[in-house]
């Protein structure tokens, strides 16, 4: 254990120590760390420092750090019924109990009480207590200083448990503490002296310094019952993985193809013999006539044909279930043969690696332990105080040197980091960034104290539970005696393009299910496999059954809050094959096309039904119940308890059976009620789950099998006898030429629609905006859903009656809401209080639906802004401190970062809000913080936060505003679907004239005032572009500032920010663009020149003339002036330089074979020589010549031009000699 007071300077150092010495776990007290991990590959429990007020960093924080392949079992145990911050636990092996403390001096002797009171030395066979105990024994440990209040209580506590303090036995009189004020014995190890089976060895390492007043203290013991050991699938891993960067090699490439073709041809011939030998089977079921008949004679004539030449021989001797799963097991196996062949498996790097440590620093430090250790002699032996001295002083300096290696190579592959990312795509950074970000924030794993097969199996016991047990057998399954789809021809979502579209699709860097497959493996091979896919798919859709490997997913429970030791406060999600979530994109276009329509208020995964429509459904339904009753509504946002592992499945297929195609009704019914599920939790599975309810939360089908079971809720709703209704003119079907012309809106109907029936529509129609119209009735409008989150509106005198009604409604469906997670806004009734389950919902003065904030009034602005803001403000210092700079990743990074990952947080629901002025301002300071981070430079710094806007092409947040209302408002007056609600809510606010104040901050938009008064060819898009514009313009006549970096071509990101250069050579550039060069206060020039400003840089200073003579001869005419601008008041404005950098073409590609070829290296050659000509008293290093990495790029452009005009050339030839022979 060691006492580290602040981990961040000596964790190098302990590190190496520990991992050099075969050091198993290491107790760290003093951390001050508040999240996330430590930077090692070490395994890490944290109890993490507590922080009060506005302090910078936390007090305490305890660590246990785990060897890697520490072959026992580590367990993090808590204590749910205390919070204590002095105390961390892990339970190793199951009979291995440690308990670590920090027991700072500031703790009450009361805290300190109950810190010690809590152990428990008979939880397991051995336990052992380590830790700062910051108590003084004196005498009792031999310590020279006295004690204090605390050590009667640990000498009387230590007597009751009969335990040793092994500080007494094994190192009586040596301090663990020491500094200049004196020494004390501090540091103990504690335990009962039976749970050894030979006498333990304590050492205190005061000849070892590792940056801390706290000497390292060791603790060797053999216990009498051993820790059980890991299962050893548990220490290898399972899972296969393979060098997937060797596909970027062409001949690699072509062998993977190759392979997989050889190894898939036969069996996709023996699917297309086994589908003609069941058409042959059932000539009843499958039908031929016409052209259909002839295709299908001409396909099967040359399916024997290619047999016939290449020896395949196919007998059918199994069922269509047995072919179907041994189908996709080789399948599988031709994959990962092909791979194994080519890009060959790799194993997973060591986790013992290190980037950094190298052999000189292994030897500044072994130079740094050697003076330390003659220091430490020479005073222990009382020596000459002058030889002393300078024993400290050469040590001194050693720590001084090695600190430097360190610094030194940290720097090293620091920059060799940021130079890769700044090399790298777009994508790839985000997903390092990603990465990076996760370990930054505290995440947990389930565990138990028997280790991890253990920890597997409980938390499938409560998966289980959850699932209502295990299904039954379903081995007489009828659909796989016969086939269901009794059409020749392959479906047109199993064609291959179709296929290959869904693929492309799909997302990169997904985690694989247990057939180690991923996306990246397969698009090289993509034209092979999905003509095979588009045979195997219609293979399996006809008999409605799937390879068992489709039907088994890994449940990978993700830690949500609480307690992490409860099985109840992890999410289970399923890593399913991706063959299945191929196979379920494809199904999800014929199932929307066969269901019928959702109910109107259903809002979640539905095509032009999105979050921010949602809310703004919300905000109007309170403003029209505000307008019809002159009263502001209740509002109930409801929570489901497990919402989609609860659901009862046999719900679903009872409304869908109807509907749907048998083929696609048993295939759905066949997928989800067939799932093998297993719990994976550190490599360790559990026993098989076969889930009686519920849906994978993973599947790309779980939100509409789930938006169906929910369906009627909102159907009841609706026809419930309130007092005060809410009505909607709602789109029920589209309009027929018998209709005729009339508009009129039938009256409400109190019947309970069941789903599906009444007019048909489907879901994919739902979407759509028919020819002639639709055909509305009056609808009370009362719930909102979006896949789970339900929200409930009406008077706080019908609210009663309707979660009544939804509380009947779970008990009928057999799922449970969840009271204490339920909220109730603008309720006050104290004489009905409302209960679900006899239990109060608790009342709120806000809630966030959708992830806007609601009150009694609307939209909670005040408080939906400052969430906004600190979230941006936050993840933005994330960003920074992971590098996301200008003096790290670069500018143009570190603006993009902010466009993806930070501007989202504050734009969202940014349209729905009406900004005011001041609202507009304090957004817009928060994004100009944001954006000085990008800078990594301090608050009292204030740079031009509107220059680095128009290098960025970022508008202001207003700005902003102004563009997404308007894209929301043209959304909805001519891009609405009629039977979308909130189109439906628009129809009937015009026409009874409800909210006008609330549509009014809609159509009062500056932009949309712009459109309606422009020519009929504007686009949306066009429009918002010169708003912007015009924005921009506005911002120039502003400040000069502005005005000197106002491009040509505004659109996109400054040129400087990503043509070739240096990094310094950038770094001045961005100076010269903010004004920040020359540097203030002016300063003398290197000719001598005193206060040296930006003119006498272009007119007068000798040292740069030259280069700017070069500069207006290479210049193709006189289009940039040489002479500086002036305003009327003769106040100078642009420079040259200025002018060319707002001249470059938007894309490199336009400087090849132009004057910019010279000028781009010219320009970079000017701006070094100013910034050495301002800094005349400075050292500036050798760099490379000016233009150097352009003139590198130049060069592979124009070799890769000469490349492709070959190959034109290779091509033609190629083509004259074909036509020629």
């Amino acid at each position: 254990m060691l006492n580290v007071s602040g981990i961040s300077t000596s964790l190098d150092l302990v590190i190496h120590y520990i991992e050099t010495h075969h050091i198993d776990i290491l107790l760290l007290t003093e951390t001050f760390l508040l999240k996330g991990d430590l930077f090692t590959q070490w395994a890490q429990h944290h109890q993490y420092a507590t922080i009060s007020g506005d302090a910078s960093k936390g007090n305490g924080g305890l660590t246990f750090l785990i060897r890697p392949h520490f072959p026992h079992y580590v367990h993090r145990s808590t204590d749910p019924t205390t919070t204590q911050h002095n105390k961390l636990s892990i339970v190793i092996g199951n009979s291995l109990t440690v308990h670590g403390f920090y027991l700072p001096p500031a703790l009450s002797f009361a805290d300190y009480q109950t810190v010690l009171g809590s152990v428990d030395f008979n939880s397991s066979s051995a336990v052992i207590c380590l830790g700062d105990f910051n108590t003084r024994l004196g005498l009792f440990t031999g310590d020279t200083r006295s004690t204090n209040p605390r050590s009667n209580y640990l000498l009387n506590w230590l007597t009751v448990h009969q335990a040793n303090l092994w500080n007494r036995i094994s190192t009586f009189g040596q301090p663990t503490f020491e500094s200049n004020r004196g020494t004390s014995i501090i540091d103990f190890v504690i335990s009962r002296p039976n749970i050894f089976s030979a006498n333990p060895l304590l050492s205190i390492e005061s000849d070892i310094n590792l940056n801390s007043d706290h000497h390292l203290v060791q603790f060797s013991f053999k216990l009498r019952q051993q820790p059980q050991l890991l299962p050893t699938s548990t220490l290898a891993g399972n899972r296969r993985l393979w060098n997937l960067q060797r596909l970027e090699e062409k001949d690699v490439f072509e062998l993977y193809r190759k392979n997989f073709f050889s190894n898939i041809f036969k069996l996709q011939q023996e699917v297309k013999h086994f589908m003609a030998f069941q058409q042959q089977q059932h000539p009843n079921l499958f039908v031929l006539s016409g052209d259909t008949a002839t295709k299908h004679r001409k396909e099967a004539t040359i399916n024997q044909r290619i047999n016939a030449t290449n020896g395949f021989y196919f007998e059918v001797v199994e069922s269509p279930k047995d072919f179907i799963n041994r189908v996709g097991i080789e399948m599988i196996q031709a994959i990962h043969s092909a791979l194994d062949n080519s890009v060959t498996p790799r194993t997973p790097r060591p986790k013992t690696w290190k980037f950094f440590w190298d052999a000189e620093l292994q030897h500044l430090a072994d130079i740094r332990q050697q003076c330390y250790t003659d220091w430490k002699q020479h005073k222990h032996h009382r020596r000459s105080l002058i030889g002393s001295t300078h024993l400290w002083s050469l040590y001194q300096q050693a720590c001084n040197n090695l600190k430097k290696a360190i610094k030194a190579a940290k720097q090293r592959h620091w920059k060799k980091f940021c130079n890769d990312m700044s090399d790298s795509s777009s994508n790839q950074v985000y997903s390092v960034l990603k990465r990076l970000r996760k370990k930054h924030t505290t995440n947990h794993c389930f565990s138990h104290s028997e280790g991890p097969e253990v920890a597997a199996n409980v938390m499938a016991d409560y998966q289980r539970h959850i699932f209502g047990g295990d299904q039954l057998d379903f081995s007489t399954w009828r659909a796989s005696r016969s086939p269901l789809h009794q059409h020749t021809t392959k479906p047109t979502f199993f064609s291959a393009s179709a296929i290959k579209q869904q693929l492309s699709a799909m997302g990169n860097r997904k985690a694989p299910g247990d057939d180690h497959i991923v996306k990246e493996m397969l698009m090289p091979i993509w034209y092979p496999l999905c003509n095979f896919l588009s045979e195997f798919f219609t293979l399996c859709y006809t008999f409605a059954w799937t390879p068992a490997s489709f039907r088994s997913g890994l449940i990978v429970p993700v830690f949500k809050k609480g307690d992490p030791n409860s099985a109840a406060n992890y999410r289970p999600i399923s890593l399913t094959n991706t063959f299945r979530k191929l196979y379920e994109r494809c199904l999800k276009f014929c199932l929307l096309t066969h269901m019928p329509s959702l109910g109107v208020a259903q809002g979640g995964f539905r095509t032009a039904r999105s979050g921010i429509s949602q809310t703004w459904n919300l905000l109007a339904l309170q403003k029209q119940f505000e307008q019809q009753y002159d009263v502001s509504p209740a509002l109930i946002f409801m929570d489901i308890s497990k919402a989609y592992d609860s659901v009862t499945r046999s719900k679903i297929w009872q409304l869908l059976h109807p509907h749907l195609p048998k083929a696609l009704f048993y295939t759905l019914r066949h997928l989800f009620d067939h799932v093998t599920l297993n719990v994976v939790i550190n490599n360790a599975t559990s026993l098989p789950i076969h889930p009686k309810r519920g849906l994978l939360q993973g599947s790309i089908l779980s939100p509409f099998l789930y938006a169906i079971f929910i369906n009627q809720l909102p159907a009841l709703l609706c026809t419930a006898p309130v007092r005060f209704p809410l009505y909607v003119d709602i789109a029920t079907r589209a309009r027929t030429d018998g209709d005729g012309p009339s508009a009129d809106i039938t009256e409400p109907s109190f019947a309970l629609v069941k789903y599906g029936a009444g007019p048909r529509l489907s879901e994919t129609a739902s979407s759509c905006s028919p020819r002639l119209g639709v055909v509305r009735q009056k609808t009370a409008i009362h719930s909102l859903l979006y896949a789970d989150d339900v929200c409930l509106i009406a008077h706080r005198r019908d609210m009663p009656l309707l979660v009544q009604l939804c509380e009947e409604y779970s008990l009928r469906f057999d799922f449970k809401w969840s009271p204490t997670k339920c909220a109730l806004v603008n309720y006050h009734s104290r004489r009905r209080p409302i209960q679900l389950y006899g239990i109060n919902v608790p009342i709120v003065p806000s809630y966030e639906y959708l992830g806007v904030p609601f009150n009694a009034s609307g939209i909670d602005n005040i408080a939906f802004l400052n969430a906004s803001t600190k979230k941006a403000k936050s993840t933005m210092a994330l960003f920074r401190r992971l590098g996301v700079h200008q003096y790290g990743f670069g500018l143009m990074l570190a603006l993009q970062v902010y466009r993806v990952f930070v501007r989202p947080i504050m734009k969202y629901a940014l349209a729905l809000l009406g900004l005011n002025a001041t609202s507009a301002m304090a957004i817009d300071r928060t994004q100009a913080s944001c954006l000085k981070m990008t800078l990594n430079q301090s608050e009292r710094h204030n740079p031009p936060f509107m220059v680095l806007n128009m290098m960025g092409n970022l508008p202001t947040m207003y700005t902003r505003a102004q563009i997404l209302t308007f894209k929301f408002w043209y959304s909805l007056q001519l891009k609405a679907r009629p039977f979308t609600l909130v189109e439906c809510i628009l129809y009937t606010h015009q026409r009874l004239k409800i909210a006008p104040a609330l549509w009014r901050r809609l159509s009062s938009n500056k932009i949309w005032k712009l459109y309606k008064s422009s020519p009929t060819h504007t686009t949306p898009r066009l429009i918002c572009e010169e708003f912007q514009d015009a924005q921009m313009l506005k911002w120039t006549s502003q400040k000069s500032s502005c005005l000197r970096a106002l491009r040509e071509d505004t659109t996109g990101y400054d040129p400087l920010l990503f043509y070739p250069c240096t990094r310094l050579e950038r770094l001045r550039l961005i100076r010269w663009r903010f004004h920040h060069h020359p540097s203030f206060p002016l300063s003398a020039c290197r000719c001598g020149a005193p206060s040296a400003n930006r003119f006498h840089y272009l007119a007068t200073c000798p040292l740069v003339q030259d280069i700017i003579n070069r500069i207006h001869l290479n210049l193709p005419d006189d289009s940039i002036p040489l002479d500086e601008s002036y305003d009327d008041q003769g106040i100078a404005t642009t420079h040259i330089l200025d002018r060319i950098l707002n001249s470059l073409p938007s894309n490199l590609s336009f400087c090849l074979g132009t004057h910019w070829e010279r000028t781009w290296p010219l320009v970079l050659e000017l701006i070094t020589q100013i910034d050495i000509a301002n800094h005349p008293a400075g050292s500036f290093a050798e760099e490379p010549p000016s233009g150097e990495l352009f003139e590198h790029y130049l060069t592979q452009q124009h070799h890769f031009q000469q490349q492709q005009q070959q190959q034109r050339q290779q091509q033609q030839q190629q083509l004259i000699q074909h036509l020629q022979h």
